[in-house]
């Protein structure tokens, strides 16, 4: 299964969201941020294979 770093674009907390798909190409999602409780913008950073 293919995992996606995640960084929030307000609080700047990091985490790894478990998806297959191809989260490189929207480059933003809009989420719900734990660091910041509630629904921001998150930077994908990069992409982990198991």
């Amino acid at each position: 299964m293919t995992r996606w770093r995640l960084e929030c674009t307000d609080c700047g907390y990091k985490w790894i969201l478990p998806v297959s798909y191809r989260l490189d190409q929207l480059g933003m999602i809009y989420h719900y941020c734990r660091g910041c409780r509630k629904s921001t913008f998150h930077r994908v950073l990069e992409r982990i294979e198991d």
